[in-house]
């Protein structure tokens, strides 16, 4: 039983936890807060209902949907049939092919003097209207084909003989400018890499690129510079033999984990893409059956990449508790960012927290489970849009909150 004084101490301490969010170098900006028990009791709130741009704690959403949707072992595979000539290839949407993982069936393509590619792919993606020009060159920003690999972008090398394409070499065409202010520049919605002068050797990447054409570059790397005819199919193929190639990926668990502890964007969107099937609605009944009311977000994309997206702090923690509260507990737990791992690297040492960062200009977010002194866990999401001090400076207000909730 709680006896008057113990509550009133921890009235006083949870209404202390908001200090840190207080500071005024946050003064003008719009911050949303909410920390609850893992029972969804409310213990602080602050603007928990008012709509904000999360940034990378949109991928929690897509993570958790697709868990839901498929389960944690779920495996995604890329079969190959090959005949004289000709080879038929279908693709469910493995985001973690690699050239190395295709080589054999590169050497299949050569056997069989493939000059005809049938493609059936579950799904290829247009890049988001939502998301801002200036993000499109970047590997950040990838095109999400069902048939990809090394997560749709490539490193820019230059060397003696011009510049070159690590580790395969996408559909970017590259034209000599003398007009560009820079030496270089990556016109995504022309796929140009336009070269004013080439910049000196280099002993690492100059750059890298988001590919213009994911699954035409995995054809062109299976055909090893062979001419050849593509033909899209509409419909999954269905063929009355076992194929001469099949790669599965790894396990959804896995895919999450990567996902998550590296906010990788990719994964994030080929996540949210398979897992809705191009029925949005699904997303958004879900989303309501866990306690989102309609009008509280709006889901733009899969990575939060798009200033789109909008959710509420109290969203997010009621997505956090409906996840402790699956039999995939443990696996998501694993699967999110921690002090020392992730992109919580370098942030609260010495805590017991796991989460998931969100980073855009003047958007900062960190969501997740914290393990307090007392020994209880804490569910912490705290989102901070249009603020005018540095990141690195919101970050900081933002740990003292959770070191606050801790205890």
């Amino acid at each position: 039983m709680i006896t008057g004084t113990i509550a009133v101490s921890m009235i006083l301490g949870q209404r202390g936890w908001g200090t840190a969010l207080d500071d005024p170098k946050l003064k003008g900006a719009i911050v949303g807060a909410v920390v609850t028990d893992t029972n969804g009791r409310v213990l602080f709130e602050r603007n928990g209902t008012t709509r904000l741009m999360p940034a990378s704690n949109q991928k929690l959403v897509s993570a958790a949907f697709a868990l839901k949707t498929f389960g944690a072992q779920k495996t995604w595979k890329t079969q190959i049939w090959l005949d004289s000539m000709v080879a038929l290839v279908s693709a469910e949407g493995d985001p973690l092919l690699t050239p190395d993982r295709l080589a054999a069936a590169k050497e299949q393509f050569a056997k069989n003097s493939v000059v005809a590619v049938q493609l059936w792919q579950a799904y290829q993606n247009e890049v988001p209207d939502s998301w801002q020009v200036g993000d499109l060159p970047n590997r950040y920003a990838p095109i999400i084909h069902a048939l990809t690999f090394e997560k749709a972008g490539v490193e820019l090398w230059f060397t003696g003989k011009g510049p070159v394409f690590k580790p395969y070499t996408p559909r970017i065409e590259i034209v000599e400018n003398d007009f560009i202010k820079p030496k270089f520049a990556y016109n995504a919605p022309l796929a140009q890499l336009l070269v004013r002068e080439a910049p000196a050797d280099q002993s690492k990447a100059t750059d890298t690129l988001s590919d213009p054409d994911p699954s035409s570059s995995v054809l062109d790397y299976l055909a090893g510079g062979t001419s050849y005819k593509r033909e899209n199919l509409s419909k999954r193929p269905e063929v009355n033999r076992e194929p001469d190639v099949t790669l599965e990926s790894p396990p959804l668990s896995e895919i999450a984990k990567t996902c998550l502890q590296k906010s990788d964007n990719c994964l994030a969107e080929h996540l949210l893409t398979s897992s809705t099937n191009g029925q949005t609605k699904n997303l958004g009944d879900w989303l309501t059956s866990i306690g989102w009311e309609r009008n509280s977000f709006k889901v733009a994309d899969g990575s939060g990449l798009s200033r789109k997206n909008n959710v509420t702090a109290a969203n997010i923690a009621k997505l956090l508790r409906w996840s402790y509260d699956q039999p995939t507990r443990q696996i998501w737990l694993d699967s999110l960012a921690r002090p020392g791992v992730g992109t919580l690297a370098n942030r609260l040492k010495g805590t017991t927290f796991f989460g998931k960062t969100g980073t855009l200009d003047m958007v900062s977010s960190l969501s997740g489970y914290v393990k307090c002194k007392d020994g209880s866990l804490k569910i912490v999401s705290v989102i901070v849009n249009h603020y005018g001090c540095t990141t690195g400076e919101t970050q900081s207000c933002i740990d003292r909150f959770i070191e606050n909730v801790r205890g």
